[in-house]
């Protein structure tokens, strides 16, 4: 069993993360303006679960080499996969509720793609 995880999985996910915070912006997103704002229109809460997910993304990523329980690392990979399925939830959620232009958005969809497909095929992999 392979318990490093591999780099270009790891700079991926950064690479994800710093597309949520660039594709936040783009939307207009401004924790800091509306933190205290109770009533967040859709497409807010959408980018601030996404930017909490990019960031668990790459946390459990990052944390993966460490796991050395079978078990306990099943379940990581799981829980990074299913992170990975919110995430293009999220693309498809701002895609139907947004008025904005879509080039970045599916930009950064077929990223995400492209990560999935590189994990799960490490993963399958690793696991042995």
């Amino acid at each position: 069993m392979n318990t490093k995880t591999p780099k270009h999985l790891e700079y991926k996910a950064t690479e994800l993360e710093r597309l949520s915070n660039a594709l936040a912006v783009y939307f207009y997103y401004d924790h800091e303006l509306l933190k205290d704002y109770k009533h967040w229109s859709l497409n807010h809460n959408i980018l601030h679960s996404l930017l909490g997910d990019s960031k668990q993304l790459l946390s459990s990523l990052k944390n993966l080499s460490l796991v050395h329980n079978h078990e306990e690392r099943k379940n990581t990979l799981a829980f990074i996969n299913c992170i990975g399925k919110n995430i293009h939830g999220y693309c498809r959620g701002l895609e139907y509720h947004s008025k904005s232009p879509q080039d970045y958005l599916q930009a950064y969809r077929n990223e995400v793609k492209q990560f999935m497909l590189l994990f799960q095929k490490w993963s399958k992999t690793s696991m042995g």
